[in-house]
């Protein structure tokens, strides 16, 4: 026998989420659920009607070519109450909605990588009128989320000798792909020391790709030292949108290491007055838009700052102009950049994407992101946010839209409307022209559901009769079955949905990547680690 599929696996939590999207109502069918509620008992009362005054007019002899027969005028009275009772029952109107919901769920999540986490979504994604500002992250949402170390200065207290007591080997301060510029002269073992705290504290800090890139670029310069260190347990302590503080043990000595951003700049240069501040930012401030990552170690002993490049997603100025089509033009759309990192990076971003820098903010925390989001919708505007980390959550919860990107942290995904998967922008374009063709599909469905009953209830009522035309309670109840095949019929159509030529253009290292990790739902999207 199969086992049943656990709700912390991939597939458990993709038929959970996809289950409760299509499950859920979105406004237009709470809408017609309560027109279906007081249809009802309408119809009841026009089936009755019409039954009383056809008796009525066949006794009275108003009728010509009426049956003569009292027996069969009431047969006929009854027929007409009957058929109006059979065509006007509301299944097609209580299927208009739901049909379409179902299918534009599935076709999001199969076919363009959209998880939903409600039928609302759809609606909400299809909105028009109101201006739309889409608050767009940097790392890992307009970059490839795949940082690098391209540089990296060091600085050490030469009158304190902290890591001779640590009996570490000596190190090459040039070894691996970049050579450490030293601020303060040569101190092999205490960048062995420095590096081998930092690289263990990134690796046991939550999975995030600049955590990952300097984790990487430690190893490489302090090659075979993982197996003597580890992060003490309970010692390691998470700053949000700043970075973190560790305690890790290098042989029988600890090392208390502060690691963080430009945000956490001016607490290291508090608690550490003794390092060289001025010539670390000065370092920092020539590398030209590269995101910035500083440690210090030992009470301020020795200091590093690591200097990351994060390409910009190729599709990414193509998508964003695309999105700005989408919701309206340059009237009614505005992209703006949001992001943690250092205003130099954010304007090489805002740069790639043609950003004016009067929509960028940098060095934002948590609480800074959903206050921008707030002060947009105070304009009376809708606002999308659009992150893939942990700090981006308080402001995708907040946003009229929020979409996570597939491959951030499991907070961002679970605060977001929509996951996309493939962790493209593109994918957000198609999610839109998608929600756009679902809410013509509703409105398609709803037009033909009352049509048919305007249309079919003054025949079923015997309007027709004096002329030769009438239908019988069979036909009638016939019809109604066809009227609701063909509302799921028109449900069924989306299936048949295809995005723009600008949504659909993936670059072909984004679907390999999708395909390669099955469709782009990795492991921080099922419970897994979170990033800062």
């Amino acid at each position: 026998s199969v086992p049943p599929v656990a709700p912390a696996t991939t597939l458990g939590r993709l038929a959970e989420l996809v289950s409760r999207a299509q499950g859920s109502k979105p406004s237009v069918q709470r809408l017609a659920d309560d027109l279906a509620s007081r249809f009802v008992p309408c119809v009841l009362v026009l089936s009755l009607a019409t039954a009383a005054v056809w008796l009525f007019l066949l006794f009275a002899g108003d009728i010509e070519d009426a049956p003569q027969d009292p027996a069969l005028k009431i047969c006929l009275a009854l027929q007409f109450g009957l058929a109006v009772m059979m065509l006007a029952c509301p299944c097609a109107m209580g299927l208009a909605t739901p049909t379409a919901i179902s299918v534009a769920v599935g076709v999001a999540s199969s076919r363009h990588h959209c998880l939903v986490r409600d039928a609302s979504v759809l609606e909400r994604g299809a909105s028009r009128g109101k201006k739309t500002f889409i608050v767009l992250d940097k790392t890992g949402t307009v970059t490839e989320g795949k940082p690098r170390a391209v540089a990296a200065a060091l600085w050490a207290d030469p009158e304190v000798e902290w890591a001779e007591a640590l009996n570490l080997p000596r190190v090459d301060a040039v070894a691996g792909a970049i050579a450490p510029e030293w601020l303060s002269g040569e101190a092999h073992q205490q960048a062995a020391a420095l590096w081998l705290a930092l690289g263990c504290a990134e690796s046991a800090a939550p999975v995030h790709p600049i955590a990952v890139a300097v984790d990487r670029f430690c190893q490489q310069h302090a090659p075979g030292l993982r197996s003597r260190a580890e992060v003490l347990p309970g010692h390691l302590e998470h700053l949000p949108g700043r970075g973190f503080r560790a305690e890790v043990r290098l042989g029988s000595t600890s090392v208390q290491l502060h690691v963080g951003g430009p945000s956490m700049l001016s607490e290291l240069e508090e608690a550490h007055p003794n390092v060289d501040w001025p010539r670390l930012r000065a370092w920092a401030n020539r590398q030209g838009g590269a995101s910035i990552v500083f440690a210090v170690a030992a009470g301020g002993a020795a200091a590093a700052v690591v200097a990351l490049r994060d390409p910009i997603r190729p599709e990414a100025k193509r998508a964003t102009e695309a999105l700005v089509r989408a919701y309206g033009g340059l009237g009614q759309c505005e992209i703006w950049l949001c992001t943690g990192d250092n205003a130099a990076a954010a304007a090489v971003a805002a740069g790639a994407l043609g950003v004016p820098m009067d929509r960028v903010r940098s060095g934002q925390l948590p609480q800074d992101k959903r206050a921008l989001v707030e002060t947009l919708q105070g304009a009376g505007a809708e606002v999308v946010m659009v992150g893939d980390g942990l700090n981006d959550a308080p402001a995708l919860a907040q946003a009229d839209l929020g979409v996570a990107i597939g491959a951030g942290a499991q907070l961002a995904c679970d605060a977001a409307d929509v996951v996309l998967c493939r962790s493209s922008l593109l994918d957000l374009l198609a999610f839109r022209e998608l929600c756009l063709a679902t809410r013509i599909a509703i409105y398609r469905n709803f037009v033909w559901a009352f049509g048919f009953n305007i249309i079919g209830l003054p025949l079923a009522a015997g309007c027709g009769y004096p002329w030769g035309i009438s239908i019988s309670p069979m036909l009638a109840g016939m019809a109604m079955s066809c009227s609701s095949v063909l509302v799921v019929t028109s449900s069924l159509m989306l299936n048949r949905f295809r995005p723009s030529a600008a949504a659909d253009d993936m670059p072909a290292s984004v679907a390999g990547d999708a395909s390669a990790t099955g469709g782009g739902l990795e492991e921080p999207l099922l419970g897994g680690s979170q990033g800062p």
